[in-house]
């Protein structure tokens, strides 16, 4: 069990900004895996490595996209090829990737926020936060909707309900994006603690959840951060009191983030999700 899960979400956030991401957890990716493990796409001008796991039944249902996050706990690649294989026990094609985090170029990012403090005619309030936002959100929504029109196409052949499963930046992310019309409406959309820790878009989360014209299935650890947190008890009464139709928040335990060296076995999160997940499908009649 980790008791310190939003110091180490953070830790790990700073290690991964301080290198060029894109390129650097790609390559990581392609060089834990042997040839043949991971298909290449093109998204853009840059290849990049997927894991799919194609249905292992006669009908299936459809695909499912999971968006690995970068976070050491919870849905990582190694995390998102368990549940990937779960659900093609399902019926499900799964295209699994990884959305690297990007950092703000410091200095662009300075120049700016001090133009746009400067031009305020009032006394800026003293809470105000004017520090250079740690990431970039902006690039980050691009990449991930180059990703995703990417494999959309790569799996354009297949038949069925379109799935999304994302946690944390990504299932941010993947809300505005698809709030916004720039990514295909999936079927279904599976957020997982979905956050973005800077506060005016954290914000914004729990409206986009009530307004998602496409059935959530919202899951929640208890003390997973506390910008998921925060916005965890919003996305439920908004979406409730909007009369959302097919919504589900549930919660679960982080005490089942735990390590195990038993690599064949699912870990109790993969467990979780993807019980979570199954019984969401059969509520939809899938």
């Amino acid at each position: 069990m980790f008791s310190t899960a939003p110091l180490t979400l953070l830790s790990a956030l700073i290690v991964l900004l301080c290198a060029p991401a894109s390129a650097s957890l790609h390559d990581d990716l392609f060089n834990q895996y042997l040839p043949g493990e991971l298909t290449e796409i093109m998204v853009g001008e840059n290849t990049v490595p997927v894991y799919e796991s194609p249905a292992a039944t006669p009908l299936t249902r459809g695909v499912a996209i999971i968006l690995a996050d970068v976070s050491p706990l919870g849905l990582t690649f190694g995390q998102g090829k368990q549940l990937s294989d779960a659900l093609s026990e399902k019926g499900w094609h799964v295209v699994l990737s990884l959305v690297p985090v990007l950092g703000y170029d410091a200095a662009t990012a300075s120049e700016n926020i001090d133009a746009e403090a400067g031009n305020t005619d009032t006394q800026p309030h003293p809470r105000q936060d004017y520090r250079t936002p740690s990431l970039d959100y902006t690039a980050y929504r691009q990449q991930l909707t180059l990703l995703l029109g990417a494999i959309e196409q790569h799996t354009q052949s297949h038949q069925g309900f379109r799935m999304v499963i994302a946690q944390g930046l990504s299932a941010a992310a993947y809300l505005d994006s698809a709030s916004a019309g720039t990514t295909a409406t999936p079927n279904t959309f599976v957020a997982i603690t979905p956050f973005w820790p800077q506060s005016d878009i954290n914000d914004r989360i729990a409206g986009q959840v009530a307004n998602a014209a496409f059935p959530i299935l919202d899951i929640s650890f208890s003390e997973f951060n506390k910008w998921e947190q925060a916005t965890a008890a919003d996305r439920k009464m908004r979406a409730e009191t909007s009369l959302k139709l097919h919504y589900r928040q549930v919660n679960i335990s982080s005490n089942i983030f735990n390590f195990s060296l038993e690599n064949y076995n699912n870990s109790s999160f993969i467990q979780s999700v993807t019980g979570s997940v199954v019984g969401w499908t059969r509520y939809l009649g899938w």
